[in-house]
């Protein structure tokens, strides 16, 4: 799968000069830590994580890898972008300033009015989470394809899909995390 992936999907430049620019901009180097928490909605196909949990989860990560320096939050959740970067203070949290986020329930996706503006942010974010130093999500297709991209991203994912609704990447992560 994901050497399909690296081999015949190639981004516009423009995405990539974007990446580039904020990479740049942030001086990030190698040592960044991704983190893609997806709300919303997303509860109809897994268990909805709490911001405390995810959280918990980069705390811990962080801990047992000190040469992290810095933390590259994606999101669909206003919310949970202003949280993280609220509660980690003794390192540097960024995060794009994307066209929209949700502000509640209301999922992002399906703002039919500003679809490509959405799309271009979410390819951006992804492109963004595959070029960190590892990931720690929730689960999503989004982080999931980044990982696709990053063969060296070993995900921690916080939350498992429902049976129903495992599907690849996921599935395939899930059981490189915890074999069944």
């Amino acid at each position: 799968g994901g050497e399909l992936a690296r081999k015949y999907l190639r981004p516009r430049a423009e995405l990539i000069a974007a990446v580039y620019e904020f990479w740049k901009q942030h001086a990030l180097d190698d040592n960044v830590l991704g983190v893609h928490y997806r709300g919303t909605d997303k509860t109809e196909e897994a268990p909805r994580v709490s911001f405390d949990e995810m959280a918990a989860t980069v705390e811990q990560y962080l801990a047992s890898h000190p040469d992290l320096r810095a933390v590259f939050v994606a999101s669909d959740e206003s919310a949970f972008v202003v949280f993280m970067m609220n509660r980690f203070t003794d390192i540097r949290v960024v995060a794009r300033d994307d066209f929209r986020r949700s502000d509640g329930a209301d999922s992002v996706h399906q703002d039919l009015d500003n679809v490509v503006e959405i799309q271009r942010d979410a390819v951006i974010n992804c492109l963004l989470l595959a070029r960190c130093a590892s990931l720690v999500k929730t689960a999503s297709f989004l982080s999931a394809f980044a990982a696709l991209l990053n063969p060296k991203l070993e995900p921690v994912m916080v939350n498992a899909p429902y049976e129903e609704t495992l599907w690849f990447p996921e599935r395939q992560m899930l059981d490189r995390q915890m074999p069944r």
